[in-house]
C-alpha cells in the first residue's frame, strides 16, 4: 500500500515538474517578448517625434501655399470689373466704327 502511494506521489511530482518546465518556458518567451516590446516602445517614441515634426512642417507649408493662393485669387478681376471692361471695349469699338 505504501509503495502504491509513493508511486502516485512520484507521478504527481513528475506532472508538477512538467508543468513547471512549461511555465518556465512560457515565462522565458514572455521575457523575450517584453524586451522586444521595450525596444519597440523606444522606436515608437522616436517615430512619434518624427511624425510631429513632419506634420508641423506640412502645416507650415500648407499655410504658405494657401496664403499664396489667396494672394493670387485676390488679384483676379471680379465679375463687375470684367463687365465694365467688356462694356468699355464694346463702346470703344462702336465709337471707332461710327467715325470710320
Amino acid at each position: 500500500m505504501l509503495e502504491q502511494r509513493v508511486t502516485d506521489l512520484e507521478r504527481g511530482v513528475q506532472r508538477l515538474e512538467a508543468r513547471f518546465e512549461a511555465v518556465t518556458g512560457a515565462l522565458q518567451r514572455i521575457e523575450v517578448a517584453l524586451r522586444d516590446l521595450s525596444g519597440l516602445r523606444g522606436e515608437m517614441s522616436t517615430l512619434k517625434t518624427d511624425l510631429r515634426s513632419d506634420f508641423a512642417g506640412l502645416k507650415t507649408d500648407l499655410k504658405t501655399e494657401i496664403a499664396e493662393i489667396k494672394g493670387k485669387v485676390s488679384m483676379l478681376p471680379t465679375w463687375w470689373m470684367l463687365l465694365v471692361g467688356m462694356v468699355a471695349i464694346l463702346g470703344t469699338g462702336a465709337a471707332i466704327v461710327r467715325f470710320l
